[in-house]
């Protein structure tokens, strides 16, 4: 599934006399910082309802603060009609079958899921109650990635003969040992939390669809039972070849390399929330440019925002998640296969 360029999201017109009312599930430093933000800035976006187990923190004013719970059971379900589930990753089955079933379109963050089953359910509910399901890849978002993939499609560097990129992060800086990201019940690994970052990424830039040719997991001591680092090597219907790394025991980085037969592009701090891209181009001369940083977030919520109001969301259900989820399954039974020969 492809999204539109980002460039072109931004100058779409939204109608302020009329919201999209957002309940914003779980309030972490992400929820508070940029989803909260990015939700009431955007001309068409109000939070109304805040979803946590810790109604103290919340430092918004906003006409509702319910518990986890409560809005499983459907409280105050007339004060919204969107949700963006910010929680860690072994929740957002619950949430996801929730909402769809009280009928509110549905933003959710990476990964959409944990397993592919559970993925589906999702999809299903949502599509039965017809409601959206984005999945929020962000990345796609980002003015840099948009304006790259018009470059690959129209050949800047001939064509694309492979790409390599990684995604590195010491894990233990962001919370310590006890966090959700160290935890298999909680959805933690390196593999499903960054590895579908380089997976979704690929495939939007090329357009196609990747299958898995190898992959491997690995785990260290220093960070409990979770797999540290994964390597990967994908393959596109038009047979680019694709290696990919993630790793929670690194230092941080986050890098993307094209290679074409007329050409390269080398993007740096790609996948970060916070930057745009460092780009280097490399035709018959080299040319180097960073945009200005835009919010990937706010031109998403834009994309979404502008869907539900248009009544052009039947794609929109969590198709690319799945597709997230299905590669990252085969890196893990691959996995499992090798250590048992």
């Amino acid at each position: 599934m492809s999204f539109p360029d980002p460039d072109n999201i931004s100058e779409t017109v939204l109608p302020e006399d009329d919201p999209v009312r957002f309940a914003v599930i779980g309030y972490g430093d992400f929820a508070k910082e940029t989803v909260v933000p990015a939700i009431d800035s955007v001309a068409s976006g109000h939070t109304t309802v805040i979803v946590t187990s810790s109604p103290s923190q919340v430092t918004v004013d906003v006409d509702h603060i319910i518990g986890y719970d409560k809005f499983v059971e459907g409280a105050v379900q007339y004060a919204y009609d969107a949700v963006y589930i910010v929680t860690p990753n072994h929740t957002h089955h619950k949430f996801v079958c929730a909402a769809g079933k009280m009928g509110k379109h549905v933003l959710c963050e990476k990964p959409l899921a944990t397993t592919v089953a559970e993925a589906e359910e999702m999809s299903d509910i949502c599509g039965c109650n017809d409601v959206a399901l984005l999945t929020g890849n962000r990345v796609r978002f980002k003015p840099t990635i948009g304006e790259i993939r018009s470059n690959i499609a129209d050949g800047i560097i001939g064509d694309v003969e492979y790409i390599s990129t990684h995604m590195t992060i010491d894990v233990l800086s962001l919370g310590g040992e006890q966090q959700w990201r160290l935890q298999d019940e909680c959805g933690g690994g390196a593999l499903l939390d960054l590895g579908v970052y380089p997976i979704n990424t690929c495939r939007y830039l090329l357009d196609e669809s990747l299958a898995l040719h190898s992959g491997s997991i690995a785990s260290t001591d220093t960070i409990g039972s979770v797999e540290a680092h994964s390597s990967f090597a994908l393959k596109s219907v038009n047979g680019v070849d694709i290696h990919c790394h993630v790793s929670f025991n690194a230092h941080p980085s986050s890098e993307l390399h094209i290679i074409g037969t007329q050409g390269t592009i080398k993007l740096s701090d790609c996948y970060w929330p916070t930057v745009e891209p460092n780009v280097d181009l490399e035709t018959e001369e080299t040319t180097t440019w960073q945009r200005d940083r835009v919010s990937e977030i706010e031109n998403q919520l834009e994309y979404f925002i502008n869907s539900i109001h248009t009544d052009s969301f039947s794609h929109l259900d969590g198709s690319a998640g799945l597709e997230d989820l299905r590669i990252v399954d085969e890196i893990k039974e691959m996995a499992a296969n090798l250590t048992t020969q």
